[in-house]
C-alpha cells in the first residue's frame, strides 16, 4: 500500500499520465524558472526590498531558479518520454533519449514535432518547428552568435512560446486537457507583460526628466545638438591654437609660476630667453577672439574626446601672472596682462564640459591672486580700484552649462552600455553587463533605465539650483541641497550613476570657493581705497560700509562674516572652508603688505 501511494503520488506531481498536460505544465516552469533569477536579482533592489543584501538575493534567487528548473526539467522530461512512448514504441533509443529533452527544453521540438507529424498533425507539427527555431535564438544569442538589440531575444522567445505551447496543446494521448496546465505559462506571460509595462512608464518619465534638462538648458542637451555646436568651433588643428599647445613648456611654466617673489623677474627672463616660440604662439593666440573648440573623438564616446587645450590655457594663465607679479610699477603692463587673463577664462568659459570651467575658475583665482601685487604696490589708479571689481565671472550660469554637458555626456554613456552587442566593442569593465543583456535582456533595460532616471534626476536637481536658486544661498547650503544619495545609488544598484555622478555636487562648494577669492580681492581694493582717502587701515570692514563697500563682506560658503586681520602696515583676510576634512581645501587667505607686496 505504501508503494502504491508513493506511485500515485509521483504520478499527480509529475502529471504521468497525459504526456500532453505534462508537456504543457512543464515547459511552462522551465519558462519561468528562466525568469526568477533574474527577477530577484533585478528587481529585489526596488526600495521595498532595498535594504537586502545583494549576496543574499543572488544566492536566494538562484536556488528558487534552480528548483523550479529542476521541477519543470523533471515534468517535461516525463512529458517528452511518454510522447515518445506512446508514437515510436518500437525505437527503443529515440524513447529513451527523448526525457533528456527536459534538460534541453528549448530543443524540445526535436521530440514533439515527429510525434505530431506521427499523429499526422502535420500543421502543429510545423507549428512546433518554428516555435523550436525561435526558441533556439537564445542560445545563439547567449554564445554571441547574435546581436542583441531591442530585446529580440525575449520578442523570439514570446512567439516561440506561444507556437510550441500551442503546438503541444494539439498532441493526443486520450485525456483531457486541464487548463490548469498554463498556470505557470500564464505567470511568465504576466511577467513579461509587467516587464514592458515598466519599460514604458520609464521611457515616459525619462523622457519628462530630459525635457526638463533640456528646458532648464536653454538648449537642446541630447548628444547631436551638443556634436552640432561643437563643430562650429574652432578645430584643435588650427595653427594657432596647435602652436600654442604644442609649445608650452609645462613642466618649465610650473616653476616659473611657484618661483619666490624675489627670484621670480630673473626668473621670467631666462624664460623668455629660453622659450620665444612659446611667447610668439601665445601672442598669436591672443588676438583670437575666444571660441568654443571643436575636438577629436577618440571612440563614439563624448568621454574620450581629447581636451589639450586646458592645460595650455593654464600654462599660458601662469605665465602672464608671473609677468603681471614682476611688471609691478608698470600700470599699462599690469591692465595689459589683466585683460588678457580675462580672455583666457573666457576660452575656458566657452568651450565645453565641466573641466574647462573648472579651469577656467583656476585661471580666475590665479588672476585676481596676481592682481594683489600691483594693488600692494600701489600702481593701480583709484579708476582701477573701481572699475576691476565689476570683471568677474558669472558662474552659476558657466556651471549651469556644464552641468548639462554632463547630462549629455551621461546620456551618451547610458546609451554605449544599453547597445553594445559585442564584446570587442565594449572595454573590460563593460563586460559583465554585456553579458547580463544577453542573458536578460528586458530586466537589463529596465535596470540601466532606472539607473539613467536617478541620473536624470540628479542632474535636474544641480541645474535648478543654477536656474532657480536665489543668489544668497551659500555653497554649503547648495552643496547640502544637492547633495549625491550614495546610500540610495548603492541600494538600487545603480551602477553608471555612482561611478560617474556623485562628484559633480562639490561644484557647489567649488563655486563659492571662487566669489570667495573674488570676494576678498574687492574688499582689499575697498581698503586701498580707505586707505588712501584716510592715511590708515581700517579698524573693521564694517568701516568700510557704505562708502566704499555696500554692506560687510559675508563668505560665500556659510554666509560668516569674512575674518579681517590687521597691524600697522599689513592685513589679512580669511574668508574660511566648510567644516571637516575640507575645510583647507576651501579656505581663502589673502595677505597684503602695504607698500611692499603680497606674502
Amino acid at each position: 500500500m505504501k508503494h502504491y501511494r508513493w506511485k500515485r503520488f509521483c504520478c499527480r506531481l509529475f502529471l504521468r499520465r497525459s504526456p500532453r498536460n505534462a508537456a504543457v505544465f512543464g515547459f511552462g516552469w522551465l519558462l519561468l524558472a528562466e525568469t526568477l533569477p533574474a527577477g530577484i536579482f533585478f528587481f529585489a533592489a526596488l526600495p521595498l526590498l532595498g535594504s537586502i543584501p545583494w549576496e543574499w538575493l543572488l544566492v536566494n534567487g538562484a536556488a528558487v531558479g534552480l528548483t523550479v528548473w529542476g521541477y519543470g526539467a523533471a515534468v517535461f522530461g516525463y512529458a517528452c518520454s511518454g510522447m515518445a512512448r506512446r508514437c515510436f514504441r518500437k525505437v527503443g533509443w529515440y524513447r529513451e533519449g527523448a526525457g533528456v529533452m527536459g534538460i534541453f527544453y528549448r530543443l524540445g521540438m526535436l521530440v514533439a514535432a515527429p510525434c505530431l507529424f506521427r499523429q499526422e498533425r502535420r500543421a502543429a507539427a510545423l507549428f512546433c518547428a518554428v516555435g523550436g527555431v525561435l526558441l533556439s535564438f537564445f542560445y545563439f544569442a547567449l554564445l554571441g552568435m547574435l546581436p542583441v538589440n531591442s530585446c529580440p531575444v525575449w520578442y523570439a522567445t514570446l512567439a516561440g512560446s506561444l507556437l510550441f505551447t500551442g503546438s503541444l496543446i494539439c498532441f493526443r494521448d486520450g485525456r483531457r486537457f486541464r487548463p490548469t496546465a498554463l498556470l505557470p505559462l500564464l505567470i511568465f506571460f504576466l511577467y513579461v507583460g509587467g516587464l514592458h509595462f515598466q519599460e514604458v512608464r520609464l521611457d515616459r518619465e525619462i523622457r519628462e526628466a530630459w525635457a526638463e534638462i533640456s528646458s532648464l538648458a536653454g538648449y537642446p542637451a541630447d548628444v547631436e545638438s551638443f556634436r552640432r555646436r561643437e563643430a562650429e568651433g574652432i578645430p584643435l588643428s588650427d595653427p594657432v591654437l596647435d602652436g600654442l599647445i604644442r609649445t608650452s613648456p609645462q613642466q618649465e611654466l610650473a616653476r616659473l609660476h611657484q618661483a619666490a617673489p624675489e627670484a621670480r623677474t630673473g626668473e621670467l627672463e631666462r624664460f623668455r630667453r629660453a622659450h620665444p616660440d612659446y611667447l610668439r604662439a601665445l601672442a598669436a593666440f591672443l588676438e583670437l577672439e575666444p571660441q568654443r573648440v571643436r575636438h577629436v573623438r577618440e571612440g563614439d564616446l563624448l568621454a574620450s574626446v581629447r581636451i589639450p587645450e586646458l592645460n595650455a590655457f593654464r600654462d599660458a594663465a601662469r605665465y602672464l601672472c608671473v609677468e603681471m607679479a614682476a611688471a609691478g610699477t608698470e600700470r599699462e603692463k599690469v591692465l595689459k596682462c589683466n585683460d588678457d587673463l580675462r580672455r583666457i577664462r573666457a576660452w575656458c568659459r566657452k568651450d565645453a564640459f565641466l573641466l574647462a570651467k573648472l579651469v577656467g575658475m583656476a585661471v580666475e583665482s590665479m588672476r585676481l591672486e596676481a592682481l594683489c601685487f600691483p594693488l600692494a604696490a600701489g600702481t593701480l589708479t583709484d579708476d582701477d580700484l573701481i572699475r576691476l571689481p565689476g570683471q568677474g565671472e558669472e558662474w552659476s550660469s558657466a556651471l549651469a552649462e556644464a552641468v548639462a554637458d554632463e547630462a549629455t555626456g551621461f546620456l551618451d554613456c547610458c546609451t554605449y552600455v544599453r547597445s553594445a552587442a559585442e564584446p570587442g566593442q565594449v572595454s573590460k569593465q563593460f563586460r559583465f553587463p554585456l553579458l547580463l543583456r544577453r542573458c536578460f535582456p528586458l530586466e537589463y533595460s529596465i535596470w540601466v533605465r532606472r539607473d539613467f532616471l536617478f541620473g536624470l534626476k540628479f542632474l535636474g536637481r544641480q541645474l535648478n539650483l543654477y536656474r532657480s536658486m536665489p543668489s544668497f544661498t551659500t555653497g554649503n547650503g547648495r552643496y547640502q541641497m544637492a547633495c549625491f544619495d550614495d546610500a540610495e545609488a548603492l541600494r538600487n544598484k545603480y551602477l553608471l550613476s555612482g561611478m560617474l555622478l556623485p562628484g559633480l555636487d562639490g561644484i557647489h562648494r567649488k563655486q563659492a570657493w571662487i566669489e570667495n577669492h573674488k570676494l576678498l580681492t574687492d574688499t582689499a581694493f575697498a581698503i586701498e581705497r580707505f586707505r588712501r582717502k584716510y592715511g590708515t587701515l581700517p579698524e573693521t570692514l564694517e568701516t568700510l560700509v557704505p562708502e566704499f563697500l555696500e554692506s560687510p563682506p559675508l563668505s560665500r560658503m556659510d554666509a560668516l562674516p569674512v575674518r579681517y586681520e590687521r597691524d600697522e602696515s599689513s592685513y589679512t583676510l580669511t574668508a574660511f572652508g566648510p567644516p571637516g576634512k575640507n575645510a583647507e581645501t576651501f579656505s581663502v587667505r589673502l595677505s597684503v603688505s602695504v607698500g611692499d607686496g603680497i606674502n
